[in-house]
């Protein structure tokens, strides 16, 4: 988990490893194609007490972690309506294709990345936020 998350966090940053096809994040690759998004559009995430909660995957993109201009691996944790807003608009204007869901302030999100390039440190990213009927 990112280094300012918690399990009551509005955006809870989760790294993982894209290894070995499936393994740990490399299905998240999946979402590159918007026909996956269309056949996979939640993802079930367990919070610490093994409650599933379902997710609405609202963006998919690639980012660099150096020399971006907006850094979203630092949008981790708790938020101000401010910073999630932002965080929200910036992340539907880098997604790769248009996935119809967005956030409102008090839903949480998560965000799941994973290496893309060791090269240059891009990263694939995958934004979802909690469904209403969840909370």
């Amino acid at each position: 988990m990112g280094k300012y998350c918690d399990a009551g966090s509005d955006n809870i940053l989760i790294h993982g490893h894209n290894v070995n096809g499936q393994l740990q994040f490399g299905s998240l690759w999946g979402y590159e194609s918007r026909d996956w998004f269309l056949r996979h559009p939640s993802i079930e995430f367990q919070d610490i007490f093994g409650v599933p909660k379902q997710y609405d995957v609202m963006a998919v993109f690639l980012a660099p972690v150096y020399g971006a201009d907006f850094k979203w691996y630092q949008y981790g944790g708790k938020l101000n309506q401010a910073q999630y807003d932002t965080y929200v608009e910036q992340v539907k204007e880098m997604a790769l294709y248009d996935t119809g869901v967005t956030a409102e302030y008090g839903q949480r999100l998560i965000t799941l990345e994973t290496c893309a390039s060791s090269e240059d440190s891009t990263r694939f990213v995958v934004v979802a936020r909690e469904r209403m009927e969840d909370k």
